[in-house]
């Protein structure tokens, strides 16, 4: 066993029989590659990421490898979940040395945490595709011995360049047409969308829920028929696709066709909430009940497999069963048969299709095959199959191996699970959600914040642990002033007002505006960077937004609007050059306007 074998989190801890000698990201591991004048092997990964399984099986349990490493790198383990600020840095700068980024992600660089390589999954050796591990590691000892001063001037190089991307002053537009952005954030958007399998771009194919959830504000500001049909389309799609799994809910985290029929299989705690906040917001605007049934149904699978005793929600679920991919997930059309019998079969495949066998022959993916929402027929055999569909669970459950969950509670993540709570709990009246929208920021509040010390970032094993990012504060935010506005208890606007108000001390750029990702008390990192582009998730600076927006409101204290108004004059060149980046910071200058 390694140093990580002391580690709370379950990433680590599946490193921690590896013959690698590890550290953690720590003054102790910086200090060692001081010491010995070596550099340093950085890998990022997360507990259910499939890649990460399999880069961790080839390379860190091989004996080539760790002795490469052990003898001429210090080597340091992240889970990106735990440090998502370790993360963002420098999967920033593999996007911009690589053009793209994923994980696991490797990193080297020197002693003074500057990179000089970046790269994602690599083989232990080289093929014609790529570089193996073992090939890279050994020319880096090579360049490290004979022309050290290459390696140091082209770290310093790129350092300087990512500080001048994120610390160049950007404020200096103070009026902004919101207007104008969202209709070239619209225009991209219908240049991206899949008129034909819905959804944006080519494959592999990822929800998106910030760009839905832009386009039903926008709806909601302009009535327009193809807005709407964009977001019918995609969701109709996403819900009756391979991506959803109709056994058991919830949604996968991508496709890997165009079709939405082949997942990439883990769950993410963060697409549920998401989904159904975005499913929950479509119903409101269509009565669709499809859009109604999937928030629902996500609802259940989130209270079902992932959530603990205390109130807190878990992070995710694994793409991985019993070492293969998919393998909990997949179906074969005579075991299907043979669980539900002749009779039942039949109208089962009238709803349903399987896709072709996927690698290795494991199994299909079940998908429903016609379109249902507005077809009253097929609706009605559609809501028939949820019978013969919950048999399938229960064979399921029974004989096979069920994925790795990762039962870390992340603040931000949990707050955004909250929100999507409260909303669809309020639309669907549903009092369940709405108590259990309670329990959980009551057990993130009373006993993951202290007074003094402020938001703690992850619970696992019983115990608080790592600094709150901006995330965690602006999502835990958010979620109190919805609970405020639908019961109106004073304590929840109090705690809300208390941590807007640490964040603006901890994370405000008094100087240029917006927020930076981690706290003026977080020094073991490089540099610290702000950046108010939405991806897969909101990003901090535009949910602060809402919150300052709607505190100002509240409280009639113009003080807390400029600091809002603020947030994107920040960061001008992004907004301008990029505004469908910007979808949910749109979103909320729409809901402002």
């Amino acid at each position: 066993m390694n140093r990580l074998k002391n580690e709370k989190s379950p990433y680590l801890l599946q490193h921690a029989e590896n013959p690698i000698h590890w550290f953690t990201w720590c003054e102790e591991a910086f200090d060692e590659a001081l010491k010995r004048d070596v550099p340093i092997f950085l890998s990022i990964g997360y507990s259910t990421c499939h890649w990460c399984h399999v880069m961790e099986k080839e390379s860190f349990n091989d004996k080539e490898v760790a002795e490469i490493l052990n003898n001429h790198f210090v080597s340091i383990k992240v889970d990106r979940e735990e440090r998502p600020d370790v993360d963002k840095l420098y999967m920033d700068f593999c996007h911009l040395m690589t053009g793209s980024g994923g994980w696991p992600l490797t990193i080297l660089m020197t002693p003074q945490k500057r990179p000089f390589y970046a790269d994602t999954y690599m083989p232990r050796h080289s093929n014609e595709r790529m570089i193996g591990l073992v090939d890279l590691l050994t020319r880096t000892v090579d360049l490290w011995n004979k022309n050290r001063v290459e390696i140091i001037n082209i770290s310093d190089t790129i350092f300087e360049h990512i500080q001048r991307i994120y610390g160049r002053k950007k404020g200096k537009s103070k009026d902004i047409d919101y207007q104008r952005l969202c209709e070239d954030a619209l225009n991209a958007l219908k240049s991206a969308y899949d008129s034909k399998n819905g959804g944006f771009g080519p494959k592999p194919k990822f929800p998106m829920p910030v760009y839905l959830l832009f386009l039903i504000q926008l709806y909601r500001s302009n009535q327009d028929k193809d807005i709407l049909a964009m977001i019918k389309n995609s969701l109709t799609a996403m819900r009756l696709g391979g991506i959803y799994d109709h056994v058991g809910g919830g949604f996968h985290r991508y496709c890997v066709d165009e079709r939405w029929h082949v997942p990439h299989f883990e769950k993410m705690l963060y697409d549920q909430a998401l989904l159904i906040q975005t499913y929950t917001e479509a119903f409101s605007i269509t009565n669709n009940d499809l859009f109604k049934d999937t928030a629902i149904d996500v609802i259940d699978y989130v209270m079902r497999d992932l959530t603990s005793i205390n109130g807190g929600f878990f992070t995710a679920e694994d793409a991985d069963s019993d070492g293969k991919e998919g393998l909990f997930y997949l179906w074969d059309k005579d075991e299907i048969k043979g669980i539900l019998g002749d009779e039942d079969s039949k109208p089962f495949f009238d709803v349903f299709s399987l896709t072709d066998s996927i690698e290795d022959g494991l199994g299909s993916v079940l998908y429903v095959n016609n379109e249902i929402s507005d077809n009253l027929v097929q609706r009605k055999q559609y809501l028939a199959s949820k019978s013969m569909l919950n048999m399938l669970y229960k064979y399921r459950i029974k004989h096979r191996v069920r994925p790795h969950r990762d039962e870390k509670v992340l603040s931000d993540i949990n707050g955004l699970m909250v929100n999507a709570l409260i909303n669809a709990g309020v639309v669907f009246q549903r009092e369940d959600c709405l108590k259990h929208a309670v329990k959980s920021i009551e057990f993130i509040i009373k006993t993951g914040y202290s007074h003094t010390e402020g938001m703690y970032h992850r619970y696992i094993d019983n115990e608080w642990g790592i600094c709150g990012l901006l995330n965690d504060y602006s999502n835990v935010i958010s979620a109190l002033l919805k609970l405020y506005e639908i019961d109106g208890k004073r304590w929840y606007l109090d705690i809300a007002l208390e941590l807007t108000n640490q964040t603006i001390s901890n994370f405000h750029d008094d100087e240029d505006g917006g927020f930076f990702y981690s706290s003026s008390r977080c020094e073991d990192i490089p540099m610290r960077i702000k950046d108010i582009s939405d991806d897969v998730m909101p990003s901090g600076n535009s949910v602060m937004m809402q919150n300052l927006l709607e505190i100002s409101r509240i409280k009639g204290d113009i003080h807390y609007k400029e600091i809002a108004l603020g947030i994107p004059r920040s960061d001008v060149s992004t907004l301008i050059g990029s505004p469908v980046s910007c979808c949910y910071l749109l979103n909320v200058a729409l809901k402002y306007l």
